[in-house]
């Protein structure tokens, strides 16, 4: 009954009152949250850390353990934290949303060099803050470069290319290929691909064929975001990767919804 009357208030109270609201139940928490006017994102501070999001809910619940707790939990959760980086290792985030990958980067104390995707442009505003030493690109990525329809669900960050059951709105993004950004920016050895795209994956791993050698580790999310049946796309992602030479390391079914996996590329060393 507490957590309803408190996720009631959160829910309907404006973002300056939900804050203190926030603020007041974690008293004993280390991070607290606020809200700023001028970029009007709102963001969780940690000690020294800050991390902007554009969802009221969604940055609540993500943060609500602290920053720090978010970095390590969304790379175990992808068994990043199994991979040895080395300075300046290339990684590339597609559906990176806030960039909280970065978090748990940043915490190995070496540069490396991370090439974020986010479509969305709120959640590409706050990205573009939480990371402001990353290449960061406001596109989507596809089978192929073009524009694209982008069903937008901004509460749940299940905003996806393919149509879905409760969207916000549709909106019109450009996309491109896999192949064409590596091409483009001439990229040559890339440690890790992280690829979370709410049903899209294949057609993301489509558009790398020309380039997938050059990637050592990939770390997926195949589980049931597939348009309106919810459809899993673990079998075509493990079955793509498997005829490309790479090898299953980990994989684990979170809730019946994230299926994340980690692949090894055994043509690397």
């Amino acid at each position: 009954m507490i957590r309803k009357i408190f996720l009631f208030l959160l829910n309907n109270s404006n973002t300056r009152l939900s804050c203190k609201i926030i603020n007041f139940f974690y008293t004993f928490r280390k991070t607290k949250f606020f809200f700023d006017e001028k970029k009007n994102l709102l963001f969780a501070k940690e000690n020294k850390n800050i991390r902007y999001f554009s969802d009221k809910m969604r940055g609540f619940y993500l943060y609500r353990n602290g920053i720090s707790f978010r970095g390590v939990e969304i790379a175990k959760s992808y068994f990043i934290d199994k991979i040895n980086f080395n300075i300046n290792d290339v990684v590339i985030d597609i559906g990176a949303n806030y960039g909280d990958l970065s978090i748990f980067l940043d915490q190995l104390n070496f540069p490396l060099i991370c090439h974020n995707f986010e479509p969305e442009k709120n959640a590409f505003k706050a990205l573009n803050l939480n990371n402001p030493n990353s290449i960061n690109n406001n596109l989507a990525v596809a089978e192929k470069s073009e524009n694209k329809d982008f069903y937008l669900n901004t509460i749940s960050a299940d905003s996806s290319i393919i149509p879905i059951s409760k969207f916000d709105k549709k909106i019109k993004v450009k996309s491109i290929s896999l192949d064409e950004y590596i091409s483009k920016k001439n990229l040559t050895n890339i440690k890790l691909l992280k690829l979370e795209a709410e049903g899209y994956e294949p057609e993301i791993l489509l558009g790398l064929k020309k380039n997938i050698d050059k990637i050592n580790y990939i770390a997926v999310d195949g589980g049931a975001e597939r348009g309106v049946n919810k459809d899993t796309t673990i079998d075509f992602i493990d079955d793509y990767l498997k005829k490309n030479y790479f090898n299953l390391l980990y994989i684990d079914n979170l809730n019946n919804k994230n299926i994340r996996a980690l692949y090894k590329n055994l043509k690397i060393d």
